[in-house]
């Protein structure tokens, strides 16, 4: 696996987990543009530098510093305290295709976590049927 997938899957995890946990859409918006940018873009991330992260599409510095730190601690920071801090349950929810944020928070509200993992097909992204 490339280096962009990895980084661009991180970036993209950051995103859904601070979505969920309420944190603010323009961040939420700003993570999943950079995320479709890395794993779109031709350069191999491991041969950049700073400035180099930076020239990535929608990639500023503070999006460098997070995949300089992804890249030399093997992990970032802030996803591992919002990993933290979202439920296990939820988190699970976040590999169902055609999900977004509000349709996992509204099943794990309407069903609880385990009984929605095992009936989110009957789930829609208006709610969840009873």
């Amino acid at each position: 696996m490339r280096s962009n997938d990895v980084a661009a899957a991180a970036v993209q995890e950051l995103a859904d987990l601070l979505a969920i946990s309420g944190g603010d859409p323009y961040r939420v918006r700003s993570y999943e543009k950079a995320a479709r940018s890395i794993a779109r873009f031709a350069q191999d991330l491991d041969g950049l530098d700073r400035k180099g992260l930076m020239e990535i599409p929608a990639a500023g510095a503070h999006i460098a510093d997070k995949l300089l730190e992804l890249r030399k601690m093997g992990r970032m920071t802030r996803l591992e305290e919002l990993r933290a801090q979202v439920p296990a349950g939820l988190r699970a929810l976040l590999g169902v295709p055609g999900w977004g944020p509000s349709a996992r928070i509204r099943c794990m509200s309407s069903w609880g976590s385990r009984r929605c993992r095992s009936c989110w097909p009957r789930c829609t992204t208006s709610g969840c049927a009873t």
